[in-house]
């Protein structure tokens, strides 16, 4: 079979679709945007296998030459090589979700939500191991679902598949098919937030997006507080079978506090330094999410934030940077288009932008100097594109950077 990776990426998704064909005898092609060059590590990681690369453009002759497209989330399905195609188009969600279809000893579990979700599916996945299970997880948190077919080929007995799935994924899946057979034994909504905007032409459409998950078979569904307040103030009827929770503690009744991880870039406590504390928060990329974490800091601190434009609403930042000593801005389309205009209406000290991560941390570093008990935060409200490749990567470097001071 001719299999064509459209779209290797850069977040190993495209490795596992071009690994799990090649390794299967399948000859395999894998096409992007991107030269060689950009993607080095990834082919790095394919050199032991034969496969062809078609790098720096797409053609439709590699679409013609295909038995069968796995197309990257990131790829809009509005691509003019995709359009009209007549061979199979599908993903790695839409293939795992077929083999797990086929085992009847597989149990289903489903998380979405503008954030939350890799938090609520690594807590999961913690939680149902103390209960004895086999557990896998898969999709957006980082785990291709050919990954995660793999390793269930050498599963014997009852195991549980965690699937985070993001609203691009989402897409996806009911555009080329939801595959016969698929039941859930549970979903979750983590949170609603008006996101990606750069992309959907409302939040109404990004919401319904989100919403299509929830229309598949399930045993149980549930809605954090937030995302149920959410779709009743924005008109939505709540489904009658939902169940509303608070936390995961109202489910699993249990101190989720005691002997769990939670995942990193995620307020993260990284040192002191004199007497200030520094956290990254790198995965807060909308401004509710920093909103959430300002607020269990108590007293000033200082913001390092900015990034690339995703065309949120940073008006509702306004309250909570009120208690900013200063704010560092990285460099960004959102940070010249909303963020400084914001600071400056509000009269709130700020530096930058600058034009590395480093720059940043040295000027919260010097800031903190002149405050007496202040911790430092990075917590963006943005996207990553303008300097890094993702949020993981900006916030390892502003790691390497607070333990290199």
């Amino acid at each position: 079979m001719n299999v064509l990776v459209f779209g290797l990426g850069l977040h190993g998704g495209g490795v596992a679709s071009a690994r799990y064909y090649a390794q299967q005898g399948d000859s395999v092609c894998v096409t992007d945007l991107r030269e060689r060059s950009q993607l080095a590590k990834q082919i790095e990681q394919l050199a032991d296998l034969p496969i062809r690369y078609a790098l720096g453009g797409h053609s439709s002759e590699d679409v013609r030459w295909a038995d069968i497209i796995i197309k990257n989330p990131a790829v809009p399905p509005t691509h003019r090589l995709l359009i009209g195609t007549e061979t199979c188009t599908t993903t790695d969600i839409r293939e795992l979700l077929t083999g797990c279809a086929t085992h009847s000893s597989i149990a289903l579990i489903g998380v979405s939500g503008t954030k939350g979700k890799s938090s609520t599916v690594h807590t999961l996945k913690q939680l149902f191991m103390r209960e004895g299970k086999k557990v896998l997880v898969s999709g957006n948190i980082g785990i291709s679902g050919f990954e995660t077919l793999q390793v269930l080929d050498g599963i014997k007995g009852d195991v549980t598949v965690v699937i985070e799935l993001s609203s691009f994924q989402i897409r996806d899946l009911f555009l080329y098919g939801v595959p016969q057979g698929t039941t859930f034994s549970a979903l979750f909504l983590t949170s609603l937030y008006a996101d990606h905007q750069d992309y959907y032409r409302s939040v109404t459409e990004y919401v319904n997006e989100k919403l299509q998950l929830y229309t598949l078979n399930s045993t149980a569904t549930y809605y954090s507080r937030q995302a149920s307040d959410f779709l009743v103030k924005n008109g939505y009827r709540l489904p009658e079978h939902v169940t509303i929770y608070r936390s995961l503690s109202d489910l699993f009744e249990t101190d989720l506090a005691g002997g769990l991880t939670g995942l990193p870039h995620r307020d993260q406590f990284i040192r002191t330094i004199g007497s200030t504390d520094w956290y990254d928060d790198s995965a807060a990329t909308i401004p509710e999410a920093t909103i959430h974490t300002l607020t269990s800091h108590k007293g000033r601190y200082i913001l390092i934030c900015g990034g690339s434009d995703k065309r949120s609403d940073y008006s509702v930042l306004s309250e909570s940077l009120k208690s900013a000593q200063m704010i560092c801005l990285l460099p960004g389309e959102a940070t010249i288009r909303s963020i400084i205009p914001l600071l400056e209406t509000s009269r709130i000290p700020y530096r930058g932008p600058f034009s590395s991560m480093k720059e940043a941390v040295r000027c919260a570093y010097q800031a903190a100097q002149e405050c007496e008990t202040c911790d430092v935060i990075l917590s963006p409200s943005s996207a990553s594109f303008s300097l890094f490749r993702n949020s993981d990567e900006r916030g390892e470097t502003f790691i390497d950077e607070v333990n290199a001071l």
